[in-house]
């Protein structure tokens, strides 16, 4: 995969401060996606399969979008997109290996791709906000009501952190993940982001949590040798850390309500994987990754 020559000097050039002006918005994340896949592809089919990468399971799969067991460009793209100014920032103090700051991106498996658009939105309405530098927003740096302003200032400081922001946008992560994908990072996100935060705090309506309720299900009926209806540490086939972590009642079995709260968290990740009709032996391991490291 050839990187073009114009680039790799604009990026040379920013790794040494030789550089003054910045680049569209896109190449870094772009370039860093390209340099990924060039660095690890060592079939050369300018794709990526779990065996070439340091990735887990978890996130490989989360960015296998089209779920072939291979990641190609137009997916690294996708996963890397929103992270100029992190990449920019690796570029200029480490030169042209990216593979530790693209690697790091990429393994994310805590959040998911809604929850990592918002927590970027946030940072950024700070950063597009904050006229005096003090990493928070007082009321006369936003265009936010007295109303909405009191109520995401929590610890009634008379300014807005990025934690504040953060909990503004519980239940809206959807429509920043929309903005982004609607090509919103080549814009400010100020007015998206004010109009979500002006917005009372509304519980998220409860789900049927069907996909999640699934692979609870079948997952107990795959493990649960003396047919009781839920597992013991032996039959759950997780680490002693694990098992415990999900055994809420401390009863020493694993019950369904409790593989279901556990996963439901996952919900949407499961729904891509029972969508796209994938085999009950990969569900199974998907699941089992995922009861892993909940």
């Amino acid at each position: 995969m050839r990187i073009n020559p114009k680039l790799a000097n604009l990026q040379y050039m920013y790794a040494n401060g030789d550089a003054t002006t910045g680049l569209p918005e896109g190449t870094y994340s772009n370039l860093a996606a390209s340099k990924y896949i060039k660095d690890n592809d060592k079939d050369k089919d300018k794709c990526l399969t779990i065996d070439e990468v340091s990735l887990s399971q978890e996130a490989f799969d989360r960015l296998d979008a089209d779920k072939n067991g291979k990641i190609d460009l137009s997916e690294m793209k996708t996963a890397l997109k929103g992270q100029d100014e992190a990449i920019q920032e690796y570029y200029k103090k480490k030169g042209s290996s990216t593979s530790d700051i693209t690697s790091s991106l990429l393994g994310n498996t805590t959040d998911s791709l809604a929850d990592i658009y918002a927590n970027l939105a946030s940072a950024k309405y700070i950063k597009e906000n904050d006229k005096d530098k003090s990493g928070s927003l007082s009321s006369d740096e936003v265009s936010l009501s007295a109303e909405a302003f009191a109520r995401l200032d929590t610890d009634k400081n008379g300014k807005l952190d990025s934690d504040e922001i953060r909990a503004g946008l519980e239940g809206q992560e959807s429509s920043i993940e929309a903005f982004y994908e609607g090509n919103g990072t080549s814009s400010s996100v100020t007015a998206t982001m004010s109009g979500l935060l002006e917005k009372e705090v509304v519980q998220a309506t409860q789900t049927t949590a069907k996909y999640s309720t699934m692979a609870a299900n079948t997952y107990i009926d795959d493990h649960d040798k003396d047919g009781d209806g839920s597992l013991t540490s032996t039959e759950a086939s997780l680490s002693t850390t694990a098992f415990d972590k999900l055994d809420t009642d401390k009863d020493g079995k694993l019950s369904a309500s409790e593989l279901k709260a556990a996963l439901k968290a996952k919900e949407d990740n499961l729904g891509i994987y029972y969508k796209n009709g994938v085999s009950s032996k990969t569900l199974a391991s998907y699941t089992s990754g995922l009861l892993k490291t909940v």
